[in-house]
């Protein structure tokens, strides 16, 4: 019989801490192998940690809501030499309590927002709900804990996105481009070519799609794009690999397509389809997050036009998407309508200069606005 440390693993390249969401487990209870013990946050993703011993858990090191760095020890395990031991130590499973059966009641989404406004299961006595059946939903405890509180606590989540945008904005000077694209082109091949592709690849033809595939291609001629800035030097990276932001009911999260750079147009077309449904199905694990070295990030889908996002550290580029809108251009002294987007370009000044950066936003532009070669 020995005692094992459970320690917090590197969950990421960039990610050195996380924070205690919640435990699954108690002193006293059985484990097995691979069986989950807690769920944590950071600026990329929740994870659940798994135990990597069977045993009886002797303490639990940490508390919930508790920010910890890689490599601290979360519990300790008792662990038998044989698994018959262990069945034989586990002890007898008490009845719930009443605040266990009142638990079961509400969905898990109220009991998350429960503890991130610090409240307790006790208090949903006094909240209206205004779901099905008078059912409380977490609209009914945001409501309520915005009327009986001075402030709103930080959700883990929150909590690590403001420790990850301020190291972006104390740590990486940063500057920012945009250039008006003419897609009149790109989005009339969309038109013709959807349905089409649709029936044969089961995947949306969108200017998303065609204008991070342009993305890809345009920074295979500018490796500095693909780049990280640190130990005060400039580190070009071998691989690119592309998160796109997506949108989450808890939050923006960015998955990423692994070598991007890869990937023929179909592949790469594949690779954003299944991302995209895995963000749909709340399906994104912490390795879809993970080894991103440049970010894409389309806030036209809102209706905005023109927007200069923070980069993503330790990133040294986010290139971001405005809506796109009917514009007036003028070709041979005649005034045409077509569609139009902005492309914002936020860099990291330390790893290029600003001509640098213009050229590369010139160079997609042009490819954008040649969208048959991409699509090709």
């Amino acid at each position: 019989m020995t005692i094992k440390e459970v320690q917090l693993p590197k969950l990421g390249e960039s990610i050195t801490n996380a924070t205690i969401l919640r435990w699954f487990k108690k002193v006293g209870d059985l484990v097995k192998e691979d069986e989950i013990l807690l769920e944590v946050a950071t600026d990329k993703v929740n994870s659940e940690i798994p135990s990597p011993y069977s045993g009886v858990i002797k303490e639990l090191c940490v508390k919930e809501e508790e920010l910890v760095d890689v490599g601290s020890v979360l519990c300790k395990l008792e662990v038998k030499e044989t698994a018959d031991a262990v069945q034989k130590s586990a002890p007898k499973k008490e009845p719930a309590g009443p605040t266990e059966s009142k638990q079961a009641v509400y969905s898990p989404s109220v009991l998350r927002t429960l503890k991130e406004y610090n409240l307790s299961v006790a208090e949903l006595i006094n909240i209206q709900g205004s779901g099905e059946n008078g059912r409380v939903t977490k609209e009914d405890v945001k409501k309520f804990a915005t009327l009986h509180q001075g402030g709103a606590k930080l959700s883990p989540y929150r909590q690590a996105v403001v420790e990850n945008v301020t190291l972006s904005a104390t740590q990486i000077p940063q500057a920012s481009l945009m250039q008006r694209v003419n897609v009149t082109s790109l989005f009339s091949i969309i038109q013709a070519n959807k349905e089409q592709f649709f029936a044969q690849e089961n995947v949306k033809l969108t200017p998303t799609l065609l204008i991070a595939y342009a993305l890809v291609q345009t920074v295979k001629e500018y490796e500095k794009i693909n780049a990280t800035f640190e130990n005060n030097q400039i580190h070009i990276k071998k691989e690119m690999n592309l998160g796109i932001a997506a949108n989450t009911q808890d939050g923006v999260i960015v998955p990423v397509i692994k070598k991007a750079h890869t990937m023929s147009f179909l592949e790469f077309a594949h690779a954003m389809h299944h991302i995209k449904e895995k963000v749909q199905k709340s399906k994104i694990e912490n390795k879809d997050v993970q080894e991103g070295t440049i970010t894409l990030t389309n806030f036209g889908m809102s209706g905005v036009m023109m927007g200069v996002p923070l980069i993503r550290y330790p990133e040294a580029v986010i290139v971001g998407i405005g809506a796109i809108h009917d514009h007036v251009f003028v070709h041979e002294n005649e005034m045409k309508i077509g569609k139009a987007l902005f492309i914002s370009l936020t860099f990291d000044h330390r790893v290029f200069d600003g001509m640098y950066g213009c050229e590369f936003l010139v160079k997609l532009q042009k490819k954008l606005e040649h969208a048959d070669a991409i699509f090709s």
